[in-house]
């Protein structure tokens, strides 16, 4: 496998889906987030799953920070219009269908690719399974927790001890591609030369 260098660019979107963005809610990383993009663009489907996150107690976990992040224009909710291009898209791929070159997926990640076929957006998201048939067919960009971290520690946003404390903190709930971002990172460098 080759690796291309991770490039993150002012002047292009970002869609998140509610996987990713979790992630860095969970550990309290948002602001690694607000450093590296320029806004952090969010379908309703995700802010509404974001919400819906309780702890042992039943209280919200995620809906204050989201809220909070939206109040300082750091995170803006798009909504997908009916009848438009996008919510075709959407409509197709969560709607069950005889119809080849279709997959079923959840409402995040389709309001997600629709957004990014139809903005020219990159995709952020961890959920490679569900979305990985829509990145190729419609030939879409995409991010990952890894590859942001990766980012992240390239352009001295975060140390790499942090890095290596989060890496911890995430893997114990979604799955990572080694056990340890410095694995992680001498995989990529290596695979660069």
């Amino acid at each position: 496998m080759i690796y291309i260098a991770i490039q993150i660019q002012s002047t292009k979107l970002y869609i998140f889906d509610t996987d990713l963005l979790s992630t860095f809610l969970y550990t309290n990383c948002e602001n690694v987030l607000t450093r590296i993009f320029k806004q952090i663009i969010i379908p309703k489907k995700v802010y509404n799953e974001l919400c819906q996150y309780t702890d042992r107690n039943g209280n919200t976990v995620f809906k204050e920070k989201i809220d909070i992040l939206k109040k300082q224009q750091k995170v803006k909710i798009v909504e997908l219009e009916l009848g438009s291009e996008e919510w075709q898209l959407y409509f197709e791929m969560t709607t069950p269908s005889q119809m080849k070159g279709i997959k079923i997926i959840g409402q995040g990640e389709a309001a997600c690719i629709a957004f990014a076929k139809v903005n020219n957006a990159v995709i952020c998201s961890n959920n490679l399974k569900d979305i990985i048939f829509y990145v190729n067919k419609y030939n879409l960009e995409y991010l990952t927790t890894a590859k942001i971290l990766y980012y992240s520690y390239e352009n001295d946003i975060i140390n790499l001890l942090e890095i290596e404390k989060l890496w911890n903190i995430i893997k114990k709930r979604s799955k990572l591609p080694f056990d340890s971002f410095g694995e992680y990172y001498k995989n990529r460098t290596d695979n660069e030369k």
